[in-house]
């Protein structure tokens, strides 16, 4: 009973097997594995590496005292990670967020997205994952205004920065006049448009 250490690594033993030597010995540092996605890592792991992540998983991690980091570059079950975060705001989380065919940090304050980095919908749907990002840069983007608007009404503080093309010259969106005088009638359809 004023056992200082307990040393059950190398055993299979259970989360409540765990929690009944602890509380019968409370002073006592328990060495152990602990199961962990079907398997066993030390207690004091420093780093762990996540294929995937369940609200069970997260609960786990409070059984490893010494965790800095989580690699999670292969997991792209962004909101169980944005939980993870949330729970434990002083881990490490290492993953990016796929765009579609471009992958970002999670950091990133601003984004530049050529034709063929994203698809709309993931975009649309992963920005939320993106919690620092203020600014995207969308040159010569194939999106509809309707798409843009979309993404502004979704994401409130994350402003988009495009160009427009006007008879073969680009403008950039937050451009606040125009030279005309060269427009045709035959053109003025389109320069409306």
């Amino acid at each position: 009973k004023s056992a200082e250490v307990l040393d059950q690594r190398g055993q299979e033993i259970s989360v409540e097997h765990y929690k009944e030597l602890k509380s019968k010995l409370p002073q006592a540092e328990i060495l152990w594995d602990v199961p962990f996605q079907g398997s066993t890592k030390p207690h004091d792991t420093a780093t762990l590496t996540i294929t995937g992540l369940t609200e069970a998983d997260i609960a786990m991690l409070r059984y490893f005292p010494n965790l800095k980091t989580v690699d999670a570059s292969k997991c792209s079950d962004y909101a169980m990670l944005h939980t993870l975060q949330e729970q434990y705001p002083g881990l490490q989380v290492n993953y990016q967020v796929s765009l579609g065919n471009k992958s970002v940090d999670t950091d990133v304050t601003e984004l530049v997205l050529n034709n063929g980095d994203f698809d709309f919908d993931t975009l649309l749907e992963n920005l939320r994952y993106l919690p620092r990002l203020e600014t995207i840069l969308l040159p010569k983007t194939d999106l509809t205004f309707e798409q843009m608007d979309t993404i502004s009404m979704e994401h409130t503080g994350i402003s988009l920065d495009f160009t427009v093309e006007v008879l073969g010259q680009e403008y950039p969106s937050y451009t606040d006049s125009l030279d005309l005088s060269n427009v045709t009638s035959e053109d003025l359809e389109t320069v409306i448009a």
